[in-house]
């Protein structure tokens, strides 16, 4: 069952979590003042002994995350907008990469907690690395991220296409075509090892928190190009009359697998192996070949063909 708890308990989780480190060396301050009050009193170096390790024990356990939050839910989130692997309409979350995470908590017996909207793509990244996020619904892959979090298999590939006006459009046959221009993306996008690499040495892109930040951005003619989600671009291009001002350039960013990601350092770490248990089982199932077909339907890229008369974000 999926339900809706407010955020600020995980968020005061997050903040006591992010702070072990800290704790630790308050931990360690006060065991030194321990000994340093023992020995001026001359007791036995036994005393003293016990005293410190009972202040370090003390110490922690108060800032242990466990303490705060036993796993009695797990909690899940994605980035909205991020069309059709997890967005809301209606404040209804839907989207493949949800469906299919849900479907994986049922073997762990536990409920599940959906998490706040309209939380930024590079927020979520930080609950989830603390631990106060369990499953991020729809995440990609990246050497950096395998640190701090566990992957599923690849739930799907997306192509992150270059969005430009139309009446700036350019040829686009690889990123050197890109050497001389300005972009942008969502704060905290993947774009794929390589590309990250090449993109930092090479380009120049903004980011920005929203896809109607991002847009407005182009219209307003402040970058010459935005990299988004092939889907997720082509439909907000759609739902917001843009198609006779914006152009899907031909040709591929890069093409990156989406996957479900998990907390390396959430409390609920058993619920989440049973979870990476299944996803194999799970993604070669009939149930899941019925969810790809329901979301990943061809209609959704036919061409941006213009039905209604355009406007301005």
């Amino acid at each position: 069952m999926l339900e809706h708890r407010e955020s600020k308990p995980l968020l005061f989780g997050r903040m006591v979590h992010i702070s072990i480190v800290s704790a630790q060396k308050t931990a360690l301050l006060l065991a030194w003042d321990t000994e340093t009050m023992v020995n001026s009193q001359d007791i036995n170096p036994f005393h003293k002994l016990a005293s410190v390790a009972i202040s370090i024990i003390l110490a922690l356990s108060v800032f242990h995350p466990a303490t705060l939050r036993a796993c009695s839910y797990l909690t899940i989130n994605g980035s909205d907008g991020w069309y059709p692997y997890f967005y809301r309409t209606d404040d209804q979350a839907k989207g493949l990469a949800l469906e299919f995470a849900m479907a994986a908590t049922k073997p762990t017996r536990i409920p599940v907690t959906l998490g706040d909207g309209g939380i930024p793509l590079k927020r979520l990244l930080l609950q989830l690395e603390s631990g106060s996020l369990d499953i991020l619904a729809g995440a990609t892959h990246s050497l950096q991220r395998a640190k701090a979090f566990h992957f599923s298999p690849p739930v799907s590939e997306i192509n992150l296409k270059v969005f430009t006006r139309n009446n700036a459009a350019f040829r686009f046959n690889s990123m050197r075509d890109l050497l001389q221009k300005r972009g942008a993306k969502i704060l905290g996008m993947n774009l794929g090892d390589e590309a990250n690499t090449f993109a930092h040495q090479n380009l120049v892109i903004d980011e920005t928190i929203s896809v109607y930040s991002l847009f407005k951005m182009l219209e307003v003619g402040r970058v010459d190009y935005i990299i988004m989600p092939e889907y997720a671009g082509v439909k907000f291009i759609k739902d917001n009359q843009l198609t006779s001002r914006v152009a899907m350039l031909e040709g591929t960013f890069s093409a990156i697998n989406v996957h479900i990601a998990l907390s390396k350092n959430s409390v609920c770490q058993t619920a989440l192996a049973t979870m990476m248990n299944t996803f194999p089982k799970l993604r070669a199932s009939e149930s899941f070949e019925r969810i790809k077909q329901r979301y990943l339907s061809p209609s959704l890229l036919a061409p941006l063909s213009s039905t209604k008369q355009d406007h301005a974000l």
